[in-house]
């Protein structure tokens, strides 16, 4: 992940585009991969 790609995830969170709260001040956000969407960035083991 790339600096760049923190950067814009934060950027996400603090206008409240958040995937979950999970209480606590603890937030899930789906971060793409390089090439891939949101949704398909999961990986396999």
């Amino acid at each position: 992940m790339s600096n760049a790609d923190l950067k814009k995830a934060i950027t996400e969170i603090q206008k409240g585009l958040i995937d979950a709260n999970l209480g606590g001040d603890v937030y899930k956000k789906r971060i793409g991969l390089h090439g891939k969407g949101k949704r398909s960035s999961h990986i396999e083991q």
